[in-house]
């Protein structure tokens, strides 16, 4: 087993784990062997192991629910060899994450340079405003969200514009110089429906701008979504207007309005 770092953080917000599942198609099989310490980093050859599946996952101590750890396998057959090698490549930075003006005292700095594929973001923890993540390696551009750490905790959606990735500016530049800085801007909004028109309108639907990743940038795309609750929560959206459509269940107009979103947070009234 070959686990570690290219380049290893000074902190310890990351970790590696090992779990061993007897047998893969059993999920019931699978035992979580625990956090593997430093002495573990490196080569390091294990023998009279138990058959299996062995996985190392790494990622964050605190993680954000949202993004799993990364992972690799290996499968051992009885009587036979098997190899992992698991390291984790790419610059180790510092930086300061602010969102809306204020440092982040707890939370997440998210940063990916693809946000159309899973897997490809890197998360660093937040705290008393500062943080230091390990970043997508041999990349020129990336996007980052910051995420503050709350009670009822903001779920990154992306497609619904919720803590959307924008570009870091002087990307490269700031990793040459080992300091990333951070500034996101999002606001909460709450449409509260009037429970009238719900109940003359089952199956109604909103329809509002979403977000699809082009390649190169983000591109708006009107979808539309069932109404569920008289409350319709999003969590921090960008600074701008957003149109808003709501039609009944065989697509005639009911509402539509538009609502400005800059500076603070707002619970919007429809009557």
């Amino acid at each position: 087993m070959n686990i570690g770092y290219l380049n290893e953080p000074e902190g310890d917000h990351y970790a590696f784990s090992l779990e061993f599942q007897a047998d893969p198609a059993d999920p019931g099989s699978r035992v979580d062997l625990g956090e593997l310490p430093p002495e573990f980093f490196g080569l390091h050859r294990f023998e009279g192991v138990r058959p299996g599946q062995y996985r190392v996952k790494w990622g964050l101590r605190d993680a954000y629910e949202p993004i799993p750890p990364v992972w690799q396998d290996v499968f051992l057959p009885a009587g036979g060899l098997g190899r992992l090698d698991f390291i984790i490549e790419g610059l180790v930075v510092r930086g300061r994450a602010e969102l809306n003006g204020l440092p982040v005292e707890k939370g997440w700095v998210i940063l990916t340079h693809n946000p159309g594929e899973n897997g490809g973001a890197r998360v660093g923890r937040v705290v008393d405003g500062e943080f230091e993540l390990i970043d997508p390696p041999k990349v020129l551009r990336a996007w980052a969200a910051v995420i503050p750490e709350e009670k009822d905790q903001t779920q990154q959606n992306i497609y619904r514009g919720e803590a959307l990735p924008v570009e870091v500016r002087n990307y490269r530049s700031a990793l040459r110089s080992g300091f990333l800085e951070v500034v996101g801007a999002g606001y909460d909004l709450r449409l509260e429906l009037d429970r009238d028109l719900l109940l003359r309108n089952p199956g109604a639907t909103l329809s509002f701008d979403h977000w699809e990743w082009d390649g190169r940038r983000f591109r708006a795309v009107e979808d539309s979504e069932l109404i569920e609750s008289s409350r319709l929560s999003f969590g921090l959206l960008l600074p701008g207007s957003y149109r808003f459509t709501i039609r009944s269940e065989t697509g005639s107009l009911l509402r539509q309005f538009t609502v400005p979103l800059k500076g603070a947070d707002l619970v919007v009234p429809i009557r």
